[in-house]
């Protein structure tokens, strides 16, 4: 909820029927993260205090029902570093994945199926045939720039959905160069590939938290606040800024 990876001290507890009170001390990575500022929080409690039960409630629920959906943005928000493009693609996966649970496998349409029909009927031979079923057997699955695309477009955060579009595409050749070439496929010096590469985690992990606190409850106005020109979106709409969604404030 605080976007941050500052620790709590640790919890006090009562046992049940109990009087005594006793400090919970648990495994947990140490952290050196200084208490965020006013201006860096997305969320105020006074705003969500009185449904700070169902949120966390739900938070519980689908942290285990999303699994690395959820797990893979808390990565990246651990006090520990990690390489820029370390960063990148633990987002980018993590966003996949929280697809993949949310909206499952889509069958094939009844248009798809006849045109598939149609092309291995054309084969002769049966091996060509199984051969060829077997490469089709997810054709219709989405890309994973489509997969971006429909998580991105769905954010109540008034930008461009062509811009969010081509964002997402972008986002998604640059994994796949990432995952399969350890960096930009085109294997050229790029001095600014780390502070692109860097800019662009900003702005997915910005987008990331938005679509996790959506699924845990929080309404669209209290995630698209974080745009507006205000105390809550400064940090956030820099990053906008800079990545070219919104206009500077007082742009016209």
């Amino acid at each position: 909820l605080s976007g941050s990876s500052y620790q709590l001290k640790w919890p006090s507890v009562v046992l049940s029927k109990g009087k005594r009170i006793y400090t919970l001390i648990f495994r947990r990575v140490g952290g050196s993260t200084k208490v965020p500022e006013l201006h860096e929080l997305p969320l105020k409690f006074d705003a969500i205090k009185s449904q700070f039960g169902d949120i966390y409630i739900a938070w519980r629920k689908k942290r285990e029902a999303f699994g690395s959906g959820f797990f893979y943005y808390l990565s990246t928000k651990r006090d520990v570093k990690i390489y820029v493009e370390n960063h990148f693609s633990n987002l980018i996966q993590g966003l996949e994945s929280f697809h993949r649970t949310k909206y499952g496998d889509k069958p094939v349409s009844g248009a798809l199926q006849e045109k598939i029909d149609r092309i291995v009927a054309q084969i002769g031979k049966s091996d060509d045939r199984r051969w060829i079923r077997g490469k089709l057997l997810h054709a219709c699955e989405p890309s994973l720039a489509e997969r971006l695309i429909e998580l991105f477009t769905a954010l109540p955060i008034g930008v461009d959905h062509e811009l969010l579009r081509k964002f997402a595409t972008t986002c998604a050749q640059l994994r796949n160069d990432i995952a399969h070439y350890g960096g930009l496929r085109s294997r050229t010096a790029s001095a600014s590939f780390l502070r692109d590469t860097s800019l662009k985690n900003e702005v997915i992990g910005y987008l990331y938290h938005m679509i996790l606190l959506n699924e845990i409850g929080l309404s669209d106005h209290a995630v698209k606040v974080w745009t507006g020109n205000n105390l809550e979106g400064m940090v956030y709409r820099h990053y906008l800024v800079a990545i070219g969604f919104i206009e500077p404030a007082g742009t016209k």
